[in-house]
C-alpha cells in the first residue's frame, strides 16, 4: 500500500469487508471462518493462554482507520468510504477531511476537505468492483483514482455503482487433523 500501487488498496477492502468482517461474531471475541467456527490456538501457533486471532482483529481494525485516508506530497486520497473523519497534518498545513452518506446503501458519498497552511488536491479511489463512477467535482481518472482539479477546499459527491455479487466458498470439510487444514490458490484442498 506504502507503493502507492492501488492492487494492494484493493485487494485489502476485498479482505476486510468479505473475510474479515465476515468471520467476527457479533461479540467481536473469536474469528468465525477458519475451521467453521471452531478455534485452535495451541494446536496452530503454540500459544497456550492466548490466540493470535484477537490481536490480528485489533491490528486489521487499526490498519481499515489507518488506510481510510492517506496522504503523500501531493495528494489527500481517500481510500475507504464508510462515515469518518480525520484530520491530516503536515509539512507546512493541515486537513480536516470528512466522508458521510450511505455507501453501503449504493447512496451517494459526500466528500468534504478544508486545508490550513499549504493545500493540496484531493484524490479518491474508484473501488475494482465500481462498473460506473461519477463525481460532482471536475477532475480527471488517473491509475483508478479521480483525483479533483481543484487545490484546496472542496465538497463534492461521489457515486459508485454498486452491485454486490455473492461468491459462495465451496468446501469440503477436512477430517482428522483439521487445524492443519489451508487451502491452496486454485481451491484444492492441501493437508500438511
Amino acid at each position: 500500500i506504502l507503493t502507492d500501487d492501488i492492487k494492494y488498496m484493493h485487494a485489502f477492502e476485498s479482505c476486510y469487508f468479505n473475510a474479515f468482517m465476515a468471520g467476527l461474531y457479533h461479540d467481536w471475541a473469536a474469528r468465525a471462518v477458519r475451521s467453521a467456527g471452531r478455534h485452535m490456538w495451541t494446536n496452530q501457533a503454540g500459544m497456550k493462554y492466548q490466540h493470535c486471532c484477537l490481536n490480528n482483529m485489533a491490528r486489521a481494525i487499526l490498519r481499515y482507520n489507518e488506510l481510510a485516508v492517506v496522504q503523500n506530497e501531493k495528494f489527500v486520497t481517500v481510500n475507504l468510504f464508510d462515515e469518518f473523519f480525520a484530520k491530516l497534518a503536515y509539512d507546512g498545513g493541515e486537513c480536516d477531511l470528512s466522508v458521510s452518506g450511505g455507501f453501503f446503501e449504493n447512496k451517494p458519498v459526500e466528500i468534504s476537505a478544508k486545508f490550513t497552511g499549504n493545500s493540496k488536491k484531493l484524490r479518491v479511489r474508484i473501488p475494482h468492483w465500481c462498473e460506473n463512477f461519477s463525481s460532482s467535482a471536475d477532475g480527471k481518472i488517473v491509475g483508478g483514482y479521480f483525483e479533483t482539479d481543484a487545490v484546496g477546499d472542496i465538497d463534492f459527491s461521489v457515486s459508485f455503482d454498486m452491485k454486490p455479487k455473492i461468491c459462495e466458498f465451496v468446501g469440503t470439510p477436512c477430517d482428522g487433523e483439521w487445524h492443519l487444514f489451508r487451502w491452496a490458490s486454485d481451491s484444492a484442498k492441501v493437508c500438511t
